[in-house]
């Protein structure tokens, strides 16, 4: 039984309050698509299958491509250490596939007035 294995290309904060991670993982042992485990500060944080077509893992490893992943999961403001586990096929040993420092900034919201004018003695915020 040998053990999955893959890569993390890549992790990242997106929108305030998400985490993005993308890479590959496979288990040697099966043909079918494998799935993937986030933790985030040594908590489960979510799971996701590995199916994602990827030709440059099918050239390399001749393995099929569908081994991809690209997964966006909630995570609060501040510092977090993101690891992912590429999960045995066959019930056998997880593999752990590495662990990234991403930061979350929540945005506060933002915008502009275009336009207060008088109107009859009173001001109006004019909305563009």
């Amino acid at each position: 039984n040998l053990p999955p294995f893959g890569v993390i290309d890549l992790a990242q904060a997106v929108g305030g309050n998400s985490i993005q991670v993308v890479g590959w993982a496979l288990d040697p042992d099966v043909a079918t698509s494998i799935q993937v485990h986030a933790y985030v500060d040594g908590a489960f944080a979510t799971v996701f299958t590995a199916a994602i077509p990827r030709p440059d893992v099918q050239a390399a490893f001749g393995f099929g491509a569908n081994h991809g992943f690209d997964a966006t999961f909630p995570a609060s403001p501040g510092s977090h250490s993101v690891c992912l586990y590429a999960i045995d096929g066959n019930g056998g040993t997880n593999m752990l596939l590495g662990c990234r420092g991403v930061t979350v900034v929540n945005l506060p919201p933002f915008g502009v007035i275009d336009l207060a004018q008088a109107v009859g003695g009173n001001s109006t915020p004019g909305v563009g």
